[in-house]
């Protein structure tokens, strides 16, 4: 019960925090930008995480995940930047979405064509380990 506990409190803390950046980011204080969007953190290290435990077990997939993670990590960061230098060079009267969209489609592009990349490339690996370890005769 305590576990569930200190969950919900720690949901709650996010969950408040979140809001005062998002108030923080509508006073044009770009360097809360990292906060409001904080959950898009999560991805990358989830994937760098369960990376280290596969290459910690030996298995070699750990090591394509762990690039995979930190290139996701390394695009978010970089959308943090820019995303922050167009809130704080906003003006008072000026609107935040038209700030935002350049540097959000630009995180966008980049996402999607390296997914495709992934997975493309990974199909393929996928195809050949297949034929490499297939059984003569099946």
């Amino acid at each position: 019960m305590p576990e569930v506990v200190a969950a919900v409190i720690a949901i709650a803390a996010l969950l408040l925090f979140r809001r005062y950046a998002a108030h923080q980011v509508a006073a044009r204080r770009g360097g809360f930008v990292w906060a409001f969007a904080f959950p898009m953190v999560l991805g990358p290290t989830a994937i760098i995480w369960a990376s280290l435990r596969l290459v910690s077990a030996g298995q070699p997939i750990g090591g394509v995940l762990l690039v995979v993670g930190a290139a996701l990590g390394i695009v978010e960061l970089l959308f943090f930047q820019r995303a922050s230098r167009a809130v704080t060079a906003t003006p008072p009267d000026g609107d935040l979405t038209e700030a935002l969209v350049e540097p959000a489609a630009n995180f966008m592009i980049v996402a999607t064509v390296g997914g495709l990349i992934l997975a493309v490339v990974g199909g393929l690996a996928l195809v050949v380990w297949a034929t490499l370890n297939g059984r003569p005769g099946t």
